[in-house]
């Protein structure tokens, strides 16, 4: 008995027969057929009928098909015609091109040769270029849409297609999002997209990277038996270099592909013609990399220069230069080996002749290392106007007569207020105490440290703030199925901040498969939830109940989703209750 739902031998609109199938993708399959009228024949596909949802699924899908059947390259699949049949079949009438699709290559030959490689990557930005300039963004670029067609002069050429077709089926909506998760091929998905987040143009030269690095290297760069785990790894993990894959490859043609495959779109190449270029020059050498400016030069360097590099110094009024015998000091050659102390030698040279030029006026000396010393401890007379320098006492440490030093007439020089002189008296083996009193300050009272805030009391029901990540429809569910939950046991729902209870709950489509029962397509989604919960206020976990794995029928069974929400909901609602009331 036949199968009702084989299209074999139907002819669409009048116009096409279905001939013979070619292939399955996944927005549907693809067909061998003639155009009735012409005789020529073409490549039909159908598209599934779960992914028609609605009549404006319909309206964006001959929109958007409409606009690529505008792109018009010899490494673009000519659409010719597009339409929908009597019971409601979507189809592509499309140019049937011979030869075998660019995963069928690699399957079957390995890693490309390197030169072969870049000639058919080239050939795909060239399509990407024209597209991506008339807004058309592909979004499910892969290599099972890569045709590779043979030429009369025998070389190869590559053909995409589905261009824009994926965008047909993409919509705000938690049901169509979700579908859309499934027609995307998770070895090829950008982080963006992975993510839910609009992409652009650099999103397909995110797929065009892995399907450049696949052809090089005989393989994607993420692989994972489980869906959310490799698009977890496209989000946060960085591929394997290709250099541990296979060696030989030119250094630039690498750096080429890592670029491609950059997490933030906005670090790959900005358009696929730059791209191209890259390929062009990538197979010698890697992009020269621009050094970054040096870093200007800090104060111990600036200080730590040579002299004669730095500006003279004016004096300043008032100053005036020794009139004794004393020779101006010669700086030290400067170290030419670098050390730590070379800064610090710096700065002192530099104190010297500043000194120096301003006529020695006032030099200051340690004279011990007791905390107690004041100015005057530590302050050196200089000869007055008209003095003898050799009239000037010697210091302590050479007489035992009184000193009293004049600090006043050698500060007053430099325009610097003196400290009151200070009579000290002699010592020449130890350190000389100070004769002036010290000041005494009162001790600043402490501030009272706060009282610790007084706790708040538990209340009778805790607030709980809810979140969910991943499958939107899945998420919509179980959030509307834990607020009824919630509202019925008097546990309030509250925002981040404002809860006692923080509820994360991860849902995770782990299959999607298609059934044919009774000549009816059922598509076949299998969901996981797990819920987790802390306690904000004390850091505790709060138990949960176990991970939970249920199967429904995407079109039909959406009651099914609702019913296991509801489930899982009542589950997480008791559990808290139970924690709560310990607690108290």
């Amino acid at each position: 008995m036949p199968n009702p739902s084989d299209p074999i031998g139907k002819v669409l609109a009048d116009k096409y027969r279905i001939d013979g199938f070619l292939t399955q993708g996944g927005m549907g399959a693809v067909y061998r057929g003639t155009h009735l009228m012409l005789g020529r024949p073409v490549a039909i596909k159908l598209i599934k009928p779960e992914l028609v949802t609605s009549e404006a699924v319909v309206e964006r899908f001959l929109r958007e098909a409409r606009a690529a059947s505008q792109l018009s390259h010899p490494n673009i699949v000519t659409v010719h015609d597009l339409g929908r049949t009597e019971d409601g079949t979507l189809y592509i009438a499309m140019e049937l091109v011979e030869g075998q699709s660019l995963k069928e290559l690699v399957q079957k030959t390995g890693p490309l040769a390197q030169d072969r490689a870049i000639a058919l990557a080239k050939g795909i930005c060239a399509a990407l270029a024209l597209a991506h300039g008339r807004g058309i963004v592909h979004r499910d670029l892969k290599p099972q849409n890569v045709m590779v067609c043979p030429t009369a002069d025998g070389g190869e050429i590559p053909k995409l297609l589905d261009f824009g077709i994926a965008k047909t089926f993409e919509s705000d909506e938690p049901a169509l999002t979700a579908t859309g998760m499934v027609l995307g091929t998770p070895q090829y998905m950008s982080p963006e997209q992975a993510q839910g987040q609009t992409v652009d143009a650099r999103s397909d030269l995110y797929a065009l990277g892995i399907m450049l690095y696949e052809m090089l290297g005989g393989h994607v760069p993420f692989r994972d038996t489980s869906i959310p785990a490799l698009l977890v790894k496209h989000m946060k993990e960085p591929p394997p270099p290709l250099s541990q894959i296979r060696a030989g490859l030119p250094p630039g043609l690498e750096t080429i592909v890592l670029r491609c495959l950059e997490k933030e779109p906005a670090a790959r190449f900005p358009s696929a013609a730059e791209l191209s270029k890259a390929l062009d020059a990538g197979t010698t050498s890697a992009p020269a990399a621009i050094s970054p400016p040096p870093p200007p030069p800090s104060e111990e360097t600036r200080l730590a220069a040579p002299t004669a590099a730095r500006p003279a110094t004016r004096e300043a009024p008032g100053m005036t230069r020794p009139t004794g015998p004393a020779q101006p000091v010669s700086p030290p050659p400067l170290p030419t080996r670098s050390s730590s102390r070379g800064p610090l030698v710096a700065v002192a040279l530099a104190v010297v002749l500043l000194l120096a030029a301003a006529g020695g006026a006032a030099f200051w000396l340690l004279r011990g290392m007791g905390s107690s010393g004041s100015l005057a401890d530590q302050a050196l007379e200089s000869p007055s106007p008209g003095e003898d320098p050799a009239s000037v006492p010697a210091t302590g440490a050479d007489t035992e007569e009184p000193l009293v030093a004049d600090a006043s007439s050698a500060v007053e020089e430099s325009g610097i207020a003196a400290a009151p002189a200070t009579t000290l008296p002699a010592a020449a083996t130890s350190p000389r105490p100070t004769t002036q009193a010290p000041v005494s300050e009162a001790p600043t009272p402490r501030p009272a440290a706060p009282a610790p805030p007084t706790p708040r009391p538990l209340p009778a029901s805790p607030p709980v703030a809810i979140s969910c990540d991943g499958v939107r429809d899945a998420c919509a569910a179980l959030v509307s199925a834990l607020h009824d939950s919630f509202g019925k046991a008097g546990l309030p729902v509250a925002r981040p901040g404002g809860d006692e209870i923080r509820l994360d709950i991860q849902a995770e489509e782990i299959e999607a498969r298609s059934e044919q029962q009774f000549g009816t397509t059922f598509v076949i989604r299998t969901y996981s939830i797990v819920a987790m919960a802390e306690a904000t206020r004390s850091g505790d976990l709060v138990p949960m109940p176990g991970p939970e794995t249920f199967s429904f029928d995407a079109r039909l069974g959406r009651e099914k989703l609702n019913e296991r929400s509801r489930v899982v909901a009542a589950g997480i609602t008791d559990r808290i209750k139970e924690y709560w009331s310990r607690q108290r």
